[in-house]
């Protein structure tokens, strides 16, 4: 049913796609199960309002009314959640600026303002960067807010602005690899370049980084998480939505964006990453971004379709000790390198000794 699941997918985010025959095939509750583990309620829902809209495909969908109100309340949910969110970022930002501090946000709202309908993204928290100021003036500022707020080596946690969760962020996202991880720092200072963009319905202006950025930045994001835990659909969407609308000049046939990928040890990973795009998802060739790998593509969707967002649905198979404890997490993060090491050996295997090193980094960073 996957197939069936995903072919659909294919017609929801893509308006030049005819409805497929198969979508006569669909348990309309069962896709909802899955598509919430995946996060994209409303993108399949923007499939569905599109079908429900066009000639002749009423019939086609045949969905009952009773499931057709199921999705039509969810979409509603989301698209109220979005506006609050939205309205959050507004004014966490220019809240932020007031006290001297320059922010962008990172992935979500900026994300949903590529979609065709922006409301309809499953949101998130807000990951709030702060581009001005060094990392122990950002926690301390934090902790002035929140003093429970957690460090960790990329960001602070901020915790409920009023009714949103925030993390702030002195980094954008990191590499295990210490030699690739200073790389990447000096790729996103020399990059940190933002614009402003106008959120739905009038809720205002928030700044976001630029498109070019977020194409090596949410790479390198999406990349930690397989590593860490596992990644889902929503943000291989994401990742869609964002190489459709980036300049043309970042494309395969670029060499400086090659180079780029190629010095933060990036590019074989976005060759996986395009193939899923290509072959699961439909994008045309002339908007990747590096030729597709078929072997690391399958591996990838299988931690996709296994672990769902941010791999949540993984099995933990923990028979002879507790998952729940930091032990045991620690032991299912060593099985989960020792799986991927044959497909990105260098993030897996610097992965332990980047977890040593950042116990003493919290160590000295706990001001």
């Amino acid at each position: 049913m996957e197939d069936t699941y995903l072919e659909f997918l294919r017609y929801c985010i893509d308006d030049t796609l005819k409805l497929p025959v198969s979508v006569k095939d669909i348990d309309w509750m069962d896709l909802m199960d899955w598509a919430e583990c995946q996060a994209i309620v409303g993108v399949f829902y923007q499939g569905i309002e599109r079908g429900c809209k066009e000639q002749n495909n009423q019939e086609k969908l045949k969905i009952p009314f009773d499931d057709l109100a199921e999705w039509i309340g969810y979409a509603y949910d989301i698209k109220e959640q979005n506006k609050l969110v939205n309205k959050r970022c507004v004014e966490i930002t220019s809240a932020f600026q007031k006290d001297g501090l320059e922010t962008c946000i990172l992935k979500g709202q900026g994300n949903a303002a590529l979609y065709p309908n922006p409301l309809l993204r499953t949101s998130g928290d807000i990951d709030l960067f702060v581009t001005n100021k060094p990392v122990k003036e950002i926690t301390r500022y934090v902790r002035g807010k929140n003093p429970e707020g957690k460090a960790c080596y990329h960001h602070v946690h901020y915790g409920d602005y009023k009714d949103v969760e925030v993390e702030v962020h002195y980094r954008p996202s990191f590499a295990n690899n210490l030699i690739m991880n200073r790389r990447l720092q000096r790729w996103f200072k020399g990059h940190g370049e933002r614009c402003m963009i106008d959120l739905p319905e009038g809720a205002g202006s928030i700044p976001v980084p630029t498109r070019e950025f977020n194409v090596v930045f949410q790479l390198s994001h999406i990349y930690r998480h397989v590593i860490q835990k596992g990644i889902g659909l929503r943000q291989m969407i994401d990742y869609y939505y964002l190489l459709r609308s980036a300049n043309d000049k970042w494309r395969m046939e670029d060499g400086e964006l090659k180079n780029t990928l190629k010095h933060l040890k990036l590019y074989n990973f976005a060759r996986a990453v395009m193939w899923v795009l290509k072959e699961v998802l439909g994008m045309e060739e002339k908007y990747l971004i590096a030729p597709v790998d078929e072997r690391k593509g399958r591996l990838l969707l299988e931690e996709i379709m296994e672990g769902g967002n941010f791999g949540k649905r993984h099995k933990s198979n923990a028979k002879w000790f507790n998952a729940d404890t930091t032990i045991g997490r620690n032991i299912l993060r060593l099985k989960r390198d020792i799986r991927l090491f044959r497909y990105f050996p260098s993030e897996c295997l610097w992965e332990p000794i980047f977890r040593l090193w950042h116990f003493g980094w919290r160590k000295v960073h706990t001001y």
